[in-house]
């Protein structure tokens, strides 16, 4: 076999015992206290003499020798003998020793025996393991040997080292005990080094994590150990949270344990936690109405316009404009309203097609025309619209209101889904739409009579005319002929309304507003006028019915003018017009009335609207103007322009004749000029439909 085998073998038992030797300790049976043992006796003798072994004491010598001549002697350790001359016996001697005092166990460094566990800590002394006189045999190094070690107050030999010996002595003997500062911890519990280095674990309120199975404790009140695993957030762990933080494990995490900053959705436990405290599914925080959980999700009622008027909790619960989740009670309040006026809170939820009055949510007044305004609005299907009492086409003794601007009250009783229907039965009409005689116009009642009445004063161009509007028994002195077996009657009787008469320059023009089309099967009005046919153009003018230009139709008014001649009728800015013939010589008629005259009643101020009893006249230099308006009380105002007659006088006259009640005719003069009020009713002792002809058109003006 190479003998490179051997060699290598032998290289590492070599190196196995010095390991053994310079780094194991010499593990002591049987340590021992510190002890002197008393050196035995022995003796030795020799024919030529003998000596104590060399460290030991003489005690005695003495000789051996017997005959003649020999001799002995002694010496410092020993003795010595010899033969003399013609000896004649033996020579010898013997020595008797006593060996050197032996140390064995525990001695300071005075050499004094002392006890095991008696050395104080970080403090040098020897340690000898078996009887010895040498002193050079004494163990100086503790980490070296367990007896020395246990030399040591508190000392433990452990991990081959000695703690005790040194002051700084940090090492670990396994995973649960070790040396720390020269004391010996058999539990991690006891020290946070014996913990964190040998047993890995984590040091946490006087306490060891790690050491035990099953450990669990609190270090303060964000963290501590659960079976055996150290936590330093609530947020991690479940016994933590509960039982350190004292907060609820809630979707994974802590809530509790960051105070006002803890805020989380519970997700599947529907729970949610706000400000550190656990919220139940559709609970509100104490005194933060504008949180709220639902199904484990906190939502926020914020200036965000996207969550205000969202329903929550099975729509119990609204987004408030105040920044509150509110009760609907009951009600499905998810629809904004905003308040057109200035108020603490402008804006909030109702319900769909109601309206916010700054305190409180109102009903849909769409259908109701008699239901208040609020502060001059009224809610129409959820938005506030400018409202105005409405008076209807009759006279303003019966008002209410319309949903929409522009719209003319048409009756209370009315059907509101027949709205800007007039074949119908609706409570509103839209403008440009009429009933009868009665016109809707930017919301105010005025008569398609007025437009008749407006174009046939376009017809004069200057000179005397004479323009009368009226009922057909009083518009028409031949209202009563025949066509066919027909009198004109039946062709006007509910199919036309009032008939407006103009006389100028030796030509007779009337005209007025049907309630069917001119060319309608049943009595059609054509056959009164003897035309067989009417072109129907829809431009909203006048257009001749056919070339002899007698009778022209207003297809959108519904309203005809006839002559007997042929005339042409121009376009006609009927605004324009009304401004200039009616409106502004009336308003000065009535200013002039307000201020001069005292009447019982004011209606006169404000209805002089429909123009429906016109009467207009301009003679040589003389002028008339008048209009009566009414259903029930009818006010007629007049005016007299350059007359020399005292009209009134005329009237105070009639005044003396009537007894005084709520009607009444009063008179202003100034100058030639005259300005007269009548008001009545039928049940009144003045009754204006009685006088009206004979202030207007029975009169013969020169």
């Amino acid at each position: 076999m190479d003998n490179r085998f051997y060699k290598n073998k032998f290289i590492l038992f070599i190196s196995i015992a010095l390991f053994l030797i310079l780094i194991l300790p010499v593990i002591d049976a049987q340590p021992y206290n510190g002890q002197y043992i008393k050196g035995a006796t022995y003796t030795k003798c020799g024919l030529s003499g003998a000596s104590c072994n060399t460290g030991d004491t003489k005690i005695r010598a003495w000789n051996t020798g017997y005959g003649r001549n020999f001799g002995w002697s002694e010496t410092a350790n020993g003795c010595t003998a010899w033969e003399g001359s013609n000896n004649r016996g033996n020579p010898g001697c013997c020595v008797e020793c006593q060996k050197s005092d032996q140390f064995l166990g525990c001695f300071n460094n005075q050499d004094q025996p002392v006890n095991l566990g008696t050395i104080p800590k970080n403090t040098s002394f020897k340690y000898y393991s078996t009887a010895t006189s040498d002193r050079n045999n004494a163990v100086t190094e503790p980490d070296t040997n367990t007896g020395a070690c246990s030399c040591i107050s508190g000392g433990v030999a452990g991990g081959a080292k000695c703690c005790g010996d040194d002051s700084q002595d940090q090492f670990c003997n396994g995973n649960l005990e070790g040396c720390f500062n020269s004391e010996y911890y058999s539990d991690p519990d006891q020290n946070q080094f014996i913990c964190e280095s040998c047993t890995q674990g984590t040091w946490a309120s006087s306490q060891c994590c790690g050491d035990d199975n099953n450990e669990n404790f609190c270090s303060g009140n964000n963290a501590g150990c659960f079976n055996a695993q150290f936590f330093n957030d609530p947020d991690s762990n479940q016994f933590i949270c509960e039982t350190c933080a004292q907060g609820k494990w809630l979707n994974g995490k802590c809530c509790g344990d960051d105070s006002l900053q803890d805020n989380f959705d519970g997700g599947a436990n529907i729970s949610s936690c706000y400000q550190g405290k656990i919220i139940l599914n559709c609970q509100q925080p104490v005194n933060n109405p504008s949180v709220l959980n639902e199904d484990g999700r906190l939502s926020t009622c914020t200036s965000n316009e996207g969550e205000k008027c969202s329903l929550k909790c099975s729509n119990s619960l609204f987004c408030s404009y105040t920044g509150s989740w509110l009760p609907t009670q009951g009600k499905t309040r998810n629809q904004a309203s905003t308040w057109p006026l200035d108020t603490n809170i402008k804006t909030e939820c109702c319900q769909q097609q109601q309206c916010w009055n700054g305190s409180v949510c109102i009903e849909n007044q769409f259908t109701s025309p008699i239901s208040k305004d609020y502060s001059g609005y009224r809610c129409i299907n959820g938005a506030w619209k400018k409202a105005e009492l409405l008076c209807v086409a009759e006279d303003c003794e019966t008002r209410g209101y319309c949903p929409e601007a522009g719209q003319c009250l048409v009756s209370l009783d009315g059907n509101v889904n027949d709205n800007n229907n007039p074949s119908g039965n609706p409570q509103c009409i839209s403008t440009g739409q009429y009933i009868k005689d009665n016109y809707c116009e930017s919301g105010n009642w005025t008569s398609r009579t007025k437009f008749v009445a407006l174009q046939l004063l376009s017809l004069p161009a200057a000179g005397n005319y004479i323009l009368f509007c009226d009922s057909a028994d009083n518009a028409l002195n031949y209202a009563k002929y025949l066509v066919g077996q027909e009198t004109a009657e039946n062709y006007i009787a509910g199919k036309a309304n009032n008939f407006c008469v103009i006389s100028y320059e030796n030509k007779i023009v009337f005209g007025t507003s049907l309630n069917q089309g001119i060319n309608d099967a049943n009595l059609p009005f054509l056959s009164l006028l003897g035309i067989s046919s009417c072109n129907e153009a829809n431009d909203n003018n006048y257009n001749p019915c056919d070339n002899s230009k007698k009778a022209w139709y207003n297809k959108d008014l519904k309203t005809v003018i006839y002559s007997k001649d042929a005339i042409d009728l121009r376009p006609l800015n009927f605004f324009e017009s009304f401004a200039d013939l009616l409106k502004r010589p009336f308003e000065s008629i009535l200013n002039i009335l307000r201020a001069n005259v005292r009447p019982s009643d004011n209606s006169f101020i404000s209805e002089l609207k429909k123009f429906d009893r016109l009467y207009l006249s301009r003679v040589n230099n003389k002028a008339v103007r008048g209009t009566m308006e009414g259903l029930q009380f009818k006010n007629i105002v007049l005016e007299y322009n350059n007359f020399q007659t005292d009209i009134c006088a005329f009237i105070r006259e009639y005044n003396r004749t009537i007894t005084p009640d709520a009607s009444g005719i009063w008179c202003s003069k100034s100058g030639n000029n005259y300005h007269v009020l009548a008001q009545g009713s039928f049940g009144t002792n003045l009754k204006p439909d009685t006088i009206w002809t004979d202030l207007t058109s029975s009169l013969r003006i020169r």
